[in-house]
């Protein structure tokens, strides 16, 4: 049993049978390491847990840079030094509070859901017995989705340099997530279709994209580059670089939706337009439910209007003359 002498906390355990007696500067430091000796010691501040959580769960994740992003800010607004047993249900609300300034609900839900498995890693640490108390998930209504016009997206592409031109291309008419197109290798490439490995998407399924005309330039660019994977110059960091300037050289600056993930929405929401179903806009997504691609279903509103008219004929047939 831990216990306090003077200004630290002392901790016996035995490891391999032999009695190891530690002191530390905290409590739950010395708590921990009497549960798990062997455990790597780690100081119960945000800062250090977070980033720890993050390395745990995360790290070796494709796409999980938007849970570091998120981490960072998360530690930035409790406080690197913050003790994580002093994170109460209030200070979620104040914290929730905060976000709805500058975020729409399905963003502070998805903050909220990384704030929530970090602090269940905690409790896996020992540091804390319970996650706190969280508030009720944000509405977030019919889930419409900005996406870009034909003239946006071509203004937007010809202010790209000739290797993102043809990676963002290459988006906008595969509907790929970003790490999944960086991902691609030679071999997945078809004539007519891309095939994405389990391993490299999101919800751990393969899927099958066909390849329009522009997709196959786009593709043909890369292999013309002589690269070994037809996007292996290409890098996060300075794609993301080189959008957010063109966005802001076409007057989009001050639109907060207008990010690399646009081209995802906006391959969708075209689709359907042009009529393409709910269901098969799901399947080339790789959705893991249908419920995810309702947000695009206020696009296709004339079937709502048309509907009615299928029962014409029928009707026609049983009217008394």
């Amino acid at each position: 049993m831990a216990r306090q002498l003077n200004d630290k906390w002392q901790a016996d355990a035995y490891v391999d049978g032999r009695r190891v007696r530690k002191r530390f500067n905290t409590q739950s430091e010395a708590e921990a390491f009497e549960r798990d000796p062997r455990g790597e010691i780690l100081r119960p501040t945000v800062g250090i847990l977070f980033r720890h959580g993050f390395r745990f769960l995360w790290e070796r994740v494709r796409n999980s840079r938007d849970n570091f992003y998120t981490t960072e800010s998360l530690i930035k607004w409790f406080g690197e030094d913050r003790l994580v047993t002093s994170i109460t249900p209030a200070l979620i609300q104040d914290y929730v509070m905060d976000l709805r300034k500058q975020n729409s609900g399905p963003r502070i839900n998805r903050k909220l859901t990384t704030l929530r498995m970090l602090l269940k890693h905690c409790v896996s640490r020992g540091v804390i017995q319970t996650v706190p108390a969280f508030p009720k998930r944000e509405v977030e209504g019919e889930g419409r989705t900005r996406f870009l016009t034909p003239e946006e997206a071509e203004r937007l592409l010809s202010r790209l340099s000739m290797d993102h031109h043809a990676f963002a291309s290459f988006l906008l008419n595969t509907g790929c997530r970003i790490g999944e197109a960086l991902a691609l290798e030679w071999k997945d490439v078809q004539a007519d279709r891309v095939t994405l490995r389990w391993e490299t998407t999101k919800g751990k399924k393969s899927r099958v994209l066909g390849l329009n005309r522009q997709a196959k330039a786009a593709l043909e660019w890369g292999r013309s580059q002589g690269w070994s994977r037809p996007w292996q110059c290409i890098n996060y960091d300075g794609f993301h670089s080189g959008f957010m300037r063109a966005k802001a050289e076409i007057g989009l600056k001050d639109d907060p939706e207008v990010v690399p993930h646009i081209l995802r929405h906006t391959y969708a929401s075209w689709l359907v337009q042009r009529g393409v179903s709910l269901q098969v806009v799901s399947k080339l997504l790789g959705h893991s439910t249908i419920t995810m691609t309702m947000r695009y279903a206020h696009l296709a509103p004339d079937d709502l209007l048309t509907v009615n008219a299928m029962l014409d004929t029928q009707a026609s047939s049983q009217s008394v003359s």
